[in-house]
């Protein structure tokens, strides 16, 4: 009987995940789920937990015109840091008693083990799939790191370029993607004239982006996020300023947003975004 139990949380959830894509739902008796959410409010990445819960909140606003299945919210501030979110999701599974946990990208790693005993289902933003393949209560839905970069070499060949160079985080994360990247654009046919990383918390990208402009490339890849995609794009700006460039879209645009209030009579030649 618990296993089936188990199941039908799991169904539940996933309901969730198909609601959260614009899936509409009925359930033939009212049932309340409740849902736990780790996500960083605050620091560098409080951004990203905010737009998620802004994102599920107006989600939930068309759910309940379309099922009588009622969802339950209960957010906590993982910081996007370890220690941080294990604590947040044991209080959501001891104390607010969670059918399922929202994680957010490398928290899903510490967070899983906590899920997977308490047999509670873990929904994770997540695009490296290794963790849902160790662990049966944690599912990830996101476009994977390896897909990723599969298409940035396609799309880098589509625009008829050749000559790359490469930035990441000195993270394990940052390594990961670096080799998928490697990978695809050998897959491509493209000439990887050079790789470089750079420590958490850079705020100057001016020496590294000057040793792979040294390098004559056509475009410029990048692995990472605001804050060091916006400084790394604008140290470029300023570096070369028809450089191309292809990385994150949101960091792209975030970051040529805030050029262009900060300097917009400069902005002559803007960096160029693939």
């Amino acid at each position: 009987m618990k296993s089936k139990f188990v199941l039908y949380k799991l169904f539940l959830s996933v309901t969730f995940l198909r609601a959260f894509i614009g899936t509409p739902l009925a359930f033939a008796a009212p049932y309340v789920v409740k849902m736990g959410g780790v996500l960083p409010f605050t620091g560098e990445l409080a951004y990203v937990g905010n737009n998620i819960r802004e994102g599920v909140t107006l989600a939930l606003e068309e759910l309940s015109t379309t099922t009588n299945v009622r969802f339950e919210f209960i957010w906590e501030d993982g910081k996007f840091a370890p220690a941080e979110s294990v604590s947040a999701a044991q209080k959501l599974i001891s104390v607010d008693k969670v059918d399922s946990i929202i994680s957010l990208w490398d928290t899903a790693d510490v967070i899983a083990p906590i899920a997977e005993k308490a047999k509670v289902v873990q929904l994770s933003i997540r695009w490296n799939p290794d963790v849902a393949a160790r662990h049966k209560y944690t599912f990830t839905f996101e476009s994977t790191y390896p897909i990723y970069y599969r298409d940035m070499a396609k799309l880098i060949r589509k625009q008829g370029l050749s000559k790359v160079v490469f930035l990441h985080e000195e993270t394990q994360a940052g390594v990961r993607e670096r080799v998928a990247f490697e990978e695809s654009a050998r897959a491509e046919g493209l000439e990887l004239l050079g790789v470089e990383s750079f420590p958490t918390g850079t705020n100057d990208f001016k020496g590294v982006l000057t040793r792979l402009l040294n390098k004559d490339p056509e475009i410029v890849a990048n692995e990472g996020f605001p804050p060091a995609s916006l400084i790394l794009l604008k140290n470029l700006k300023n570096l070369r300023p028809r450089m191309r460039h292809i990385g994150l879209k949101d960091a792209a645009s975030l970051a040529l947003d805030v050029a262009e209030r900060i300097d917009r009579d400069r902005l002559q030649n803007p960096v160029r975004v693939v």
